[in-house]
């Protein structure tokens, strides 16, 4: 039985990107794993490029018919035997000690379930840099801000099991931040501050062509977190939000609802002392994001009104 298993979801990727996360997945310091890869139905030549490596720990499985990231991600999961679940994005670089330094750090925590670390930009080289404690996370997280990456993230299998948890597809671009937030209160999270993966940011990335709904999506899944933690109501602020997503018109009073929740988030956030993380706040998002497609002009007008308003008392 291996100690980890590291699970990666291929679909169409280039030739010249999946080899180099793959080979960063095979050349890591620590080596008792599993790996196992799904090719989504490509229609490239992933499969041929998958069956040159011939290591003992590739474990190669292909679905029928194309299930999508979340759906393929939770089969992933299933397949595996290790009791960490090490992801791997299939266009990403580990750096070579990252399965090493996670798996030492999880076996002096069995309090963390959910473990990260810093990412830098490939080929850009910026940093990005994520907060530390399980405190942290959380506050962020409440807030819209997503601080745990999936593609460099170790996940005890035990919380998909005792929790009966999954990804969303639903919430796809968004389905991590979507498991974030449901394991916020039944385990701890915590990120390594130090680089532990090249993220690879190009124009095909899934975040860059499903941009305006990702953003949209992200404001759901927060209030959704800020409702069971807060204890707070707001069902008519998501339903503007599934209108946003289906393209369908928003109400006058509708919106009006929608920014006096937006309202009383920012009053919460200043309670927690977690407003710093909220840049794009729920009544900043949506005036920025109308459109005469989903808005009335006089309601546009209105929330410009009730948005200078706001910012006139912050």
């Amino acid at each position: 039985m291996p100690r980890a298993s590291a699970i990666m979801p291929v679909y169409n990727t280039k030739e010249e990107y999946l080899q180099e996360a793959i080979e960063s997945i095979l050349n890591q310091t620590f080596g008792d794993f599993e790996f196992i890869i799904l090719n989504d139905c490509s229609t490239t030549n992933v499969e041929e490029i998958i069956l040159s490596y011939k290591d003992k720990r590739i474990k190669y499985y292909k679905n029928e018919v194309n299930l999508g990231i979340s759906e393929s991600t939770n089969k992933l999961i299933s397949l595996s035997q290790g009791d960490l679940i090490l992801m791997s994005d299939h266009d990403d670089i580990s750096l070579p000690q990252r399965f090493e330094k996670q798996i030492k750090f999880m076996d002096e925590h069995f309090d963390v379930g959910v473990l990260s670390g810093w990412f830098e930009f490939y080929p850009q080289q910026m940093l990005n840099k994520c907060p530390e404690t399980n405190e942290e996370i959380v506050k962020s997280l409440l807030f819209g801000d997503c601080v745990v990456a999936n593609s460099c993230a170790v996940i005890r299998k035990s919380l998909f099991t005792a929790y009966n948890l999954k990804y969303e597809s639903e919430y796809n671009s968004t389905q991590d931040y979507r498991l974030w937030t449901q394991l916020m209160c039944k385990t701890k999270f915590a990120n390594l501050q130090e680089v532990l993966l090249k993220y690879r940011w190009h124009d095909e990335n899934f975040s860059v062509i499903k941009k305006v709904r990702q953003r949209i999506l992200t404001e759901k899944i927060m209030l959704l977190a800020q409702q069971e933690h807060f204890g707070i109501h707001f069902g008519n602020s998501i339903n503007v939000i599934n209108k946003l997503l289906n393209e369908e018109e928003i109400q006058s009073k509708e919106f009006e609802k929608f920014i006096e929740t937006a309202y009383e988030i920012k009053q919460r956030a200043e309670e927690t002392g977690a407003y710093y993380v909220l840049n794009n706040n729920l009544y900043k998002f949506l005036c920025r994001s109308v459109k005469k497609d989903f808005v009335s002009l006089k309601t546009q007008i209105k929330a410009k009104f009730i948005f200078n308003l706001l910012n006139s008392n912050l």
